[in-house]
């Protein structure tokens, strides 16, 4: 009986082991598509710009999709400051002019 009992307990090893290569398999094909939408959701949100007010405190532009979000950046919290829902030249943005209000445009040079 030594031997039918070795043969049982290998059946039982064997077959759990095809059951957690099985549900391995399964968890797999679950959890792939939850590792795509981390990608999906990196590609929707751009960092425009960043500008330094103090060691503590920044302002920084983000693009979330059509939206051009102008946000507070703190030690302490993220505040959104101003939602811009047109589309945004950002060439303009970068323009050291743009900070003043100036475009260039109407001057008398």
């Amino acid at each position: 009986m030594a031997i039918g009992e070795f043969i049982s307990t290998m059946g039982g090893v064997l077959l759990l082991l095809v059951g957690c290569i099985v549900g391995g398999g399964i968890l797999l094909r679950r959890l792939l598509p939850l590792l795509g939408q981390q990608r999906r959701v990196e590609g929707v949100l751009r960092p425009l710009g960043l500008v330094t007010l103090t060691p503590q405190c920044s302002v920084a532009l983000v693009q979330a999709g059509r939206a051009t979000l102008v946000l507070g950046l703190t030690t302490q919290a993220v505040t959104l400051l101003a939602k811009i829902e047109e589309p945004v030249d950002h060439a303009v943005l970068r323009s050291p002019h743009a900070v003043a209000g100036e475009t260039g445009e109407g001057r008398g040079s």
